[in-house]
């Protein structure tokens, strides 16, 4: 399994809670991104959203100063 130094599991499947606490933010903010298509996300079934370890990655990557 490939794992990134803030020990993000590229090939894992991850919560709002846990994505957020990988990107330092509220889990509100991540379901906020995930409404506004900010940041790729898959639905399974109407309450639950799973984020890939590659696309915390990226969009950390992206979101950096």
């Amino acid at each position: 399994e490939v794992t990134t130094k803030n020990q993000i599991k590229l090939n894992s499947v991850y919560s709002p809670s846990e994505a957020a606490h990988l990107l330092g933010v509220s889990r509100q903010t991540v379901l906020l991104w995930c409404k506004a298509n900010k940041l790729r996300h898959s639905r399974h079934g109407y309450r639950t959203i799973r984020i890939l370890g590659q696309d915390i990655y990226n969009y950390k990557g992206v979101t950096k100063n």
